[in-house]
């Protein structure tokens, strides 16, 4: 016997047929059918209405930690180029960030010590938002939500007006 089986796989439900062919390969007659609903999986919400899925909730877990797994790489990489710059990283005393800005403030006008330029480095590095030209590049086509040009008209003295009322002040004016 020969059939065709039949799969729709959704968020809530899973449907199931299968089909037997006939000689020339064309569907017969269903012989299985199945359908199985569950509830949508979704968060309560907080209104009493349809709360959010949960894969949003398990989406923006996903994506801190992603933000934390990089920032951590990025740290590591500048970290690796304290022994090029003949420090140890161990040595380096701990900042909780406290002198940073005054050291990047006294960066530019004098010299800091090899460790208080790794320490800012490393500030800098850690506070730094994605690189990229994806994160900067301006969509391309109409902006929605931008005001189209408000058509004008011509008034009795040859200027033009828009329509937003300046074409009845001055008709007003006149008449005074």
């Amino acid at each position: 016997m020969r059939y065709r089986l039949g799969l729709d796989v959704g968020t809530a439900s899973c449907g199931l047929i299968a089909l037997s062919l006939d000689d020339k390969g064309s569907p017969d007659r269903p012989i299985y059918n199945s359908l199985d609903i569950w509830s949508e999986p979704l968060q309560p919400a907080k209104s009493g209405g349809v709360g959010q899925p949960k894969k949003a909730a398990r989406r923006a877990a996903r994506m801190m930690r992603r933000g934390i797994c990089r920032r951590a790489r990025k740290l590591r990489h500048i970290a690796h180029l304290a022994p090029l710059l003949g420090l140890q990283s161990r040595d380096i005393a701990p900042d909780k960030g406290q002198k940073i800005h005054p050291l990047r403030a006294q960066a530019v006008e004098e010299r800091i010590e090899l460790d208080d330029l790794l320490r800012v480095l490393l500030r800098l590095a850690k506070n730094r938002g994605p690189s990229g030209d994806w994160v900067y590049a301006e969509p391309e086509g109409p902006k929605k939500g931008k005001r189209k040009p408000r058509k004008t008209e011509a008034t009795p003295d040859g200027a033009e007006a828009s329509q937003t009322g300046e074409a009845d002040k001055k008709t007003t004016e006149e008449k005074k």
